[in-house]
């Protein structure tokens, strides 16, 4: 039932995240049908914006970087083989057998790995009738959820045991803010790190800046995952464009930059 639910999951959390937006100009004496209406419709139009203005140029860095894949899994293969190559004089023979069915398995994993996500993506773009739905009954959903917002919460409120009701009422609270609290922050947090490394690196000139800074802005809530694909693809990047070590080790301090001011200032404080 996933496909079914997902336009309604969808259009609850989107009523969720509008819901103190639309509260807060309902208090200024606006219909609450109006306001619904006015914030769903600003934040359709932002969304739109966002699609309009990224995902043209996500597409196109998307796609340079699918031909480039093969090129720089060889690249890294190869630099991988001259090292091993460097190591020979000094580590026995199983040692060196065992690197290099080491590579080659991840080299072959990596390849896999690449092919799989560009099949995913190629069979979800082809299910035309989910994204329909997505697209024409995610809004509807979010509409009336937003308008009706008070009295869902009191209609809940009133299946509440009473002996208890104040109890409830409080560790929900409780997790309410907490949730809203981690979304907002982890969402503020990921924009700020994203546009940080998408100009960081267009300004050193490396390319697909601007899908590396995407990705890592996206897997940035999972702990030093997202800084730890960014830096790898970007080295290997900045290695096969450049072939120079400054470069590299301009990356890098980008990197860490980006990763002590994410994880030191940004995160506390959001």
């Amino acid at each position: 039932l996933s496909g079914m639910l997902l336009p309604f999951v969808a259009g609850f959390g989107i009523a969720y995240l509008l819901a103190p937006l639309v509260a807060w100009l309902a208090r200024w004496g606006i219909p609450r049908g109006l306001a619904t209406l006015t914030v769903l419709l600003v934040f359709i139009l932002l969304l739109v914006a966002v699609i309009v203005l990224i995902v043209p140029l996500l597409e196109l860095q998307a796609a340079q970087l699918m031909r480039a894949a093969p090129a720089v899994a060889g690249f890294v293969h190869d630099e991988a083989q001259r090292l091993l190559d460097l190591a020979q004089k000094e580590l026995p023979p199983d040692q060196i057998q065992k690197a290099q069915d080491l590579i080659g398995g991840w080299t072959g994993a990596a390849l896999g790995w690449l092919a799989g996500l560009v099949e995913g993506l190629l069979t979800r773009s082809l299910a035309i009738a989910n994204v329909l739905a997505l697209l024409l009954i995610t809004p509807l959903v979010a509409f009336f959820m937003l308008r009706d917002w008070p009295t869902i919460v009191g209609k809940i409120d009133d299946l509440l045991p009473r002996a208890y009701a104040q109890t409830i009422r409080e560790q929900l609270r409780l997790v309410d803010a907490t949730i809203s609290g981690y979304i907002h922050g982890q969402a503020l947090v990921s924009l700020i790190v994203g546009i940080y490394y998408a100009i960081a690196l267009s300004i050193v000139g490396l390319n697909f800046a601007f899908i590396l800074a995407v990705v890592v802005g996206i897997l940035s809530f999972i702990p030093y995952a997202g800084e730890a694909i960014g830096v790898v693809l970007a080295i290997s990047l900045a290695a096969m464009q450049w072939g120079t070590w400054g470069k590299i080790i301009v990356i890098g301090v980008i990197f860490l930059v980006g990763h002590l001011a994410a994880g030191d200032v940004l995160q506390p404080k959001l």
